[in-house]
């Protein structure tokens, strides 16, 4: 399937051959892609998860953010 992003006053503009569909973020539309194509189980072995999290030089950034975000792929 084809997907056309556009960036628009209000986030995104995502235009398919089912119809056309409005995102306030980038994760959002991350998100969407992510359930169309690989919607996975929270029952998986692995699966993808689209956060927001703070910037790594944040002084909200935490060492348990940054282990979900760049734990050892094991």
């Amino acid at each position: 399937m084809k997907f056309e992003i556009e960036r628009i006053d209000t986030g995104y503009l995502i235009t398919t051959e089912d119809g056309k569909y409005a995102y306030e973020s980038f994760a959002d539309i991350l998100r969407m892609l992510s359930d169309y194509y690989d919607p996975g189980s929270r029952h998986d072995a692995k699966r993808v998860y689209i956060i927001e999290a703070p910037g790594d030089k944040h002084p909200d950034f935490t060492e348990e953010i940054a282990n979900v975000i760049w734990r050892d792929n094991v």
